[in-house]
């Protein structure tokens, strides 16, 4: 969901930090490392968590619409064992989350009209 920010407000929420918490040796350890990551994100469309949080744990993240606007942000994802990872798995994946966020946010236009509000 960061990665729906625009980079000066994520910059801007981590200024000062310096060295982030690592978990694994996979952990994005700075801002400029998150920066990286999050570039790839908006240009692929998906997050992937490649044992960064736990070891022999992958996992891939699609943001739901509205993730942007400051309004309840969320994304759907996915987790599996590392050695289960493969291009093909990953691709199946991926689509089947994007498919998911399409029909969430068609049910969410459905209760609450193109805004989005209650």
């Amino acid at each position: 969901m960061l990665a729906r920010l625009d980079p000066v407000e994520v910059a801007a929420r981590y200024a000062g930090t310096g060295t982030f918490m690592v978990l694994t040796p996979n952990t994005k350890k700075n801002l400029a490392e998150l920066t990286e990551d999050l570039d790839a994100i908006r240009e692929r469309g998906y997050a992937i968590d490649h044992e960064e949080n736990t070891l022999g744990l992958v996992s891939y993240a699609v943001a739901l619409p509205h993730a942007n606007s400051g309004r309840n942000p969320r994304a759907v994802s996915v987790s599996l064992l590392k050695p289960r990872e493969n291009g093909e798995l990953r691709e199946r994946l991926v689509d089947e989350l994007r498919e998911l966020v399409d029909a969430l946010a068609r049910h969410e236009r459905a209760r609450h009209g193109p805004s989005g509000k209650a």
